[in-house]
């Protein structure tokens, strides 16, 4: 009876380690990834500086960098988006995101995230996957995730958004 409690008790502490254990994990991993996309879009910023002023010399505007950036902009702030929103890694993030965005807005680029946004078959989307989903209100359909922003320059599309969207009909 001894014997067997006492292993009990060292198997309970044992699982309790490893639980912090993992818990520690993947924080440290969390903040990782977060300083490494905050590294990228500092790398990004520096990349889209050079593009604009290559395009500013040429007669017409290649977009490949800016349209690359952009959906990686994207992915990181979807990203951002399943953090704790008051953690230092999304705060950081979603303000180097920001940086970004108006140095976009700037060089008359428009990015636009349809995300939480009702769909709108008007708008230049490209649905990726559709799912039902019961706790949608009867008839909606709403964009659950945007996985390539919609891209104007200078007011003129240059590339759809692809989305996700969730509905109940």
């Amino acid at each position: 009876g001894l014997l067997y409690w006492l292993l009990s008790k060292r198997q309970k502490i044992d699982k309790s380690e490893l639980s912090n254990t993992i818990s520690n994990t993947k924080n440290e991993l969390t903040q990782e990834s977060a300083r490494l996309d905050i590294q990228l879009l500092e790398v990004i910023e520096k990349q889209l500086k050079v593009a604009d002023r290559i395009n500013s010399t040429e007669t017409s505007v290649d977009h490949t960098f800016h349209k690359n950036s952009a959906n990686e902009l994207q992915r990181i702030a979807n990203y951002a988006n399943t953090l704790e929103p008051d953690s230092q890694e999304a705060v950081a993030l979603q303000g180097s995101l920001g940086r970004l965005k108006n140095y976009f807005n700037s060089s008359q680029y428009e990015i636009t995230d349809f995300t939480g946004q009702e769909y709108d078959e008007r708008l230049p989307i490209k649905i990726k996957d559709s799912k039902f989903d019961e706790n949608i209100a009867k008839g909606k359909e709403i964009i659950s995730k945007t996985w390539k922003p919609l891209i104007k320059y200078k007011e003129e599309k240059i590339q759809d958004a692809e989305v996700d969207t969730k509905y109940n009909n």
